[in-house]
Parts: C-alpha cells; structure tokens; sequence
C-alpha cells in the first residue's frame, strides 16, 4: 500500500525500496539529493505502532525513533520529494 498524496515518484523506485528478499527487519526510506521522500518501507515490527498514529501525525517520529533500523536509498528520483498536503500544492506542481 502506499500513499495517494505522493504521485510523482517512478515505478522504479518504488522496486528499488520494497525489498525483494523476505523478512526485511529494516525500515527503508528513499533520498534524493539529501531530502528524504516517499514511498517508505516500514517491516511488519512497526506496524503496531504505525496503528496508533493518530490521522494528522506522521511517521516521521517513529522513523527517528528507530533510525538505527532505516537504511537510507539514494535515488534518482525527484518525484519522491513531491507530496500533495494541500490545496495549494495541486497548483504549484
């Protein structure tokens, strides 16, 4: 599952971050150009956590709370940078 609000980024780089192997314990966070973006891979470890976001709180503290956990991927991807928050940003893409 990933989000609606992150459309831009390519097919690609969602392969490159949902891992091929099975039991993947690491949370996986695509990068471009040192700004972190979407999608994200979060193991099933977190997913209990993840349930107790509530609708306007994001991962965002989960993932510096277990960044010992996340692996960083470089991509070349602009798009995971772009992310529909609101109105707004419809109009400035």
């Amino acid at each position: 599952m990933t989000l609606g609000d992150t459309p831009f980024y390519r097919r690609e780089t969602l392969l490159d971050v949902i891992p091929q192997e099975h039991q993947v314990d690491e949370i996986r966070l695509p990068v471009y150009e040192g700004v972190p973006g979407h999608p994200k891979y979060f193991p099933a470890w977190l997913f209990p956590e993840l349930a107790r976001l509530s609708q306007d709180q994001g991962a965002r503290d989960l993932i510096k709370l277990h960044e010992p956990r996340c692996r960083f991927l470089e991509v070349n991807d602009p798009g995971v940078t772009r992310d529909f928050d609101t109105l707004a940003d419809f109009f400035d893409s």
